[in-house]
């Protein structure tokens, strides 16, 4: 059984699930931040700068005293659908500190406004405008849940235009098969409590509408992955999304990627967000943030 905190945050995620069946895309994208602003607070040493990269909105998260000679591009989950930059700059901001470097999140257009390549296209944006000043050596990708599928299809597409990848990628319980073909997709439908099937399969239609879910740039697990950057994946037991990471790390490491993956017992789906209100999450943050640190600095 995991920590009483994430017994009560798997309670509250139930709830926040069960509330969404009746709300607009509007409000569950409120309520996103809105629980981000409830359960994270940034220390006074972390600085917020908006930006604009190629008309694509971001922000700099800078830790005070951390090297700013070093970036992590973080790209936000939420099904393509929600998640900002307000409510995951908290996770961007701790990875940073660990990492003794800065963050970059990026406000990528959403689903179903904005279906593929649009995410795609604002992030390969981004990066291609940071490689002007800053060497990819010195670059990091990291995201959970869709955004996990947005690092790795980021990478892909860097792969398919010959452009130099990352030094190193983290991700937090990644979306790899848009197809939705592991088994823990059923196994695990009664133990994770915040996505379901008919969730993700809605996820996948608003963004890739009429293209085939088997393309590299939509589910990664299909693509060639040799050349990738060294990588770690964390995923918890309970999660449907967890063949994902299995299934997709194996692969890596077929291709001879330095590719492992941590399953979390007892843990549910993107619990490192929740790393500065339960344990386990907070175990998981340290131990991503000092496999990026170790990238950088060794």
């Amino acid at each position: 059984m995991g920590s009483p905190e994430s017994q009560t945050l798997r309670e509250m995620i139930k709830k926040q699930r069960e509330a969404a069946a009746t709300k607009t895309l509007a409000e569950k994208r409120q309520a996103m931040d809105e629980m981000s602003e409830r359960l994270f607070d940034l220390e006074d040493d972390v600085k917020l700068e908006k930006t604009e990269m190629r008309g694509v909105p971001c922000e700099w998260v800078t830790i005070q005293g951390c090297s700013e000679e070093k970036v992590i591009l973080y790209l936000h989950g939420g099904g393509y659908s929600r998640g900002s930059i307000f409510s995951h700059r908290h996770l961007a901001a701790d990875l940073a500190r660990l990492a003794n470097s800065k963050a970059l999140v990026v406000d990528y257009r959403l689903a179903p406004e904005h279906p593929y390549p649009a995410a795609l296209e604002d992030v390969l944006a981004v990066y291609k405008e940071l490689l002007k000043s800053i060497s990819s050596e010195n670059i990091a990708i990291a995201g959970d849940s869709a955004g996990g599928n947005l690092t790795l299809v980021t990478m892909l597409a860097l792969k398919d235009e010959e452009l130099p990848l990352p030094k190193a990628s983290v991700l937090m319980s990644p979306w790899t098969d848009m197809k939705l073909s592991g088994k823990s997709y059923q196994e695990r439908a009664e133990s994770d409590p915040w996505l379901t099937n008919e969730a993700v399969e809605n996820f996948a239609q608003d963004y890739a509408v009429n293209h085939d879910r088997a393309h590299h740039l939509l589910s990664p697990l299909y693509g060639d992955l040799a050349g990738f950057p060294p990588l770690r994946v964390h995923v918890g037991k309970d999660e449907i999304l967890m063949d994902d990471s299995l299934a997709f790390v194996e692969k890596a490491k077929q291709a001879g990627v330095d590719a492992e993956v941590k399953v979390w017992e007892d843990m549910f789906h993107i619990f490192t967000f929740f790393g500065r209100v339960m344990p386990e999450g907070r175990k998981s943050t340290e131990e991503l943030g000092m496999f990026l640190h170790n990238a950088f600095h060794k």
